[in-house]
């Protein structure tokens, strides 16, 4: 039976080395949402976890991360050590992959849909809405307060290549700078961001976890570092915390010791910059008699076909599934229709995911990589 104490409680465990600090067998009785690799440590087949999130398998082969083998050689890992009770949670953009593969059969699963995060407060959270924002476990904690937790405890998100550049796990001894890797670290691959681009990276994630817990404020952070990076939830210890009869009273003691400072807008400055320069290249596009796709229907190719100066203007987006010959501006077509369509210039509305669209656009459909536009 689960442990009373914590029935309507989750602990999310991510495979940053300091749990290799902590006793896990100690959530054996306890929610658990395990987040990636954390299938490889030793004490995971015991723990069981309730739920297992999974890594986007399309989205690392479509920016060239891995090759299709080598994530689905990963997942295998993952299918064949998964306790069969465990709910996967995984991207709905994989099910093709999964099911060709046949994984995860005898599990239930959970499909999840990304969207791109706008940098503001997070006000609604569902399964289709899920703002990417890069790591993992923020996904966790996003699927931990969708599922209604009244607490939420989070382990293993160190951060710790914040200062050093170098990811570390509990399940290996080696590291690895700015690479994934399988068991035996056989899938190396080279690194593709600097220094400026990972620290951005860190504070857009930092801003996004405050905002989750903003969101109710009842995430906590049990990391065994006592001085951790992740300092946007209040700090309480592990094993205070599972061994006492008054959860209550640490986490109110804890709480009211915890200090959050407000949110950084340098973000949301660099986004108004961005923004003027879009809106200044839209206006500076060819007049009329110019055809133009728009890829992606969402908020930001919206803004852009309103300021667009001519009509000749249609959307793609792969979420719809309208083909069709005779082509009406006010619909939105599948991304399969494009060939159906005449145009000069496609211009990618989906900011944060260029890489991986112009991959698919030039790769499945065979479009000239200049007839598309990013900004």
């Amino acid at each position: 039976m689960k442990d009373a104490k914590f029935e309507h409680d989750c602990f999310v465990v991510a495979p940053g080395p300091s749990v290799n600090k902590q006793n896990l067998k100690l959530l054996s009785d306890k929610n658990v949402i395990a987040v990636a690799g954390l299938f490889r440590h030793q004490d995971y087949n015991h723990i069981k976890p309730k739920y297992h999130i999974w890594n986007k398998l399309k989205f690392h082969i479509d920016i060239g991360h891995y090759t299709e083998k080598e994530v689905i050689d990963l997942t295998k890992e993952l299918h064949n050590a998964i306790d069969k009770n465990t709910i996967v949670i995984l991207d709905i953009e994989d099910k093709v992959l999964i099911e060709k593969y046949n994984l995860f059969v005898n599990n239930e699963i959970i499909w999840r849909n990304y969207i791109e995060w706008n940098e503001l407060s997070i006000e609604n959270i569902d399964l289709y809405t899920n703002p990417i924002s890069g790591l993992l476990i923020e996904s966790a904690i996003y699927m931990a307060l969708y599922f209604k937790f009244e607490n939420i405890f989070v382990l293993g998100m160190d951060k710790d290549y914040m200062c050093s550049g170098v990811n570390s796990y509990c399940y290996n001894s080696s590291s690895i700078a700015n690479v994934g890797f399988s068991k035996n670290g056989q899938y190396k691959r080279k690194r593709l961001w600097d220094s400026e681009t990972i620290l951005k990276q860190i504070t857009r994630s930092l801003s996004k976890l405050k905002m989750l817990y903003d969101y109710k404020k009842n995430i906590y952070n049990l990391n065994a570092n006592k001085n951790t990076y992740v300092d946007v939830f209040p700090k309480v210890d592990y094993n205070m915390l599972v061994n006492s009869h008054n959860k209550y009273e640490i986490l109110r003691i804890e709480t009211n010791k915890f200090f959050q400072m407000p949110m950084i807008n340098s973000i949301r400055i660099d986004y108004s910059i961005f923004f003027s320069k879009c809106y200044n290249k839209v206006l500076s596009f060819p007049k009329p008699k110019t055809n133009y796709i728009i890829y992606g229907n969402g908020t930001f190719g919206k803004i852009v076909k309103s300021i667009m100066p001519h009509e000749k203007t249609i959307f793609v987006d792969i979420n719809s599934d309208l083909i069709s010959n005779e082509i009406e501006y006010s619909k939105v077509y599948s991304v399969k229709n494009i060939e159906n369509i005449e145009y000069d210039l496609i211009i990618v509305s989906v900011i944060g995911r260029e890489i991986e669209v112009i991959k698919m656009l030039t790769n499945s459909f065979g479009i000239e990589r200049e007839k598309i536009f990013t900004f």
